[in-house]
């Protein structure tokens, strides 16, 4: 792995199913990184025993490989590279193939989180607005999808009123008006 140089080079392998297009997105974020010397190379899952994995600095293992025929394979090898001090990123999917010692976590146990409620605590006036716009994220509400919550706030932005989605948790927050 390299050092930290100003010549620094980071080399990232992005392992992805054979047949699968989910990972170029991946590929793209990294090919266009802010930082100076990303190189990213994508292989697929049948390429991936002839690849020298000492030549990458970071593993971004693709979620499409929890369906992959050698996926334990994979996960074995990425698995002794991170205990020999190298770097992965793991999806959250990935969890079904990594062992739970790698991913920092003794167990994993599901959330039953139906019929529960969450009431949000009276906060400054100055953080009110900012609130609000975090319910509409956070609370699942029947009458307000994402895409009508997006839509709403890009109209909003951009100053097109009659564009607007009818929700009157979008009309109400005054963004410009949001405190950090």
């Amino acid at each position: 792995m390299n050092s930290i140089s100003p010549n620094y080079e980071m080399n990232v392998l992005v392992i992805y199913k054979e047949d699968s297009e989910n990972y170029k997105e991946v590929v793209q974020d990294y090919a266009q990184s802010l930082h100076v010397n990303v190189h990213v190379k994508a292989i697929s899952n049948t390429q991936f025993n002839s690849e020298d994995l000492k030549k990458y600095d970071l593993f971004y293992p693709d979620v499409s490989l929890v369906d992959a025929d050698n996926r334990e394979e994979i996960a074995n090898k990425l698995t002794d590279y991170v205990r020999d001090g190298g770097n992965l990123f793991l999806e959250e999917d990935l969890y079904r193939i990594f062992p739970n010692d790698v991913l920092g976590m003794s167990k994993i146990e599901e959330v039953n989180l139906t019929n529960q409620t969450f009431d949000f605590p009276v906060v400054p006036q100055k953080y009110e607005n900012l609130q609000k716009l975090w319910k509409i994220y956070s609370v699942k509400k029947k009458e307000n999808t994402f895409y009508n919550i997006i839509r709403s706030l890009y109209h909003k932005l951009k100053g097109d009123y009659n564009s607007w989605v009818k929700s009157p948790d979008v009309y109400d927050i005054d963004l410009t008006k949001i405190n950090l």
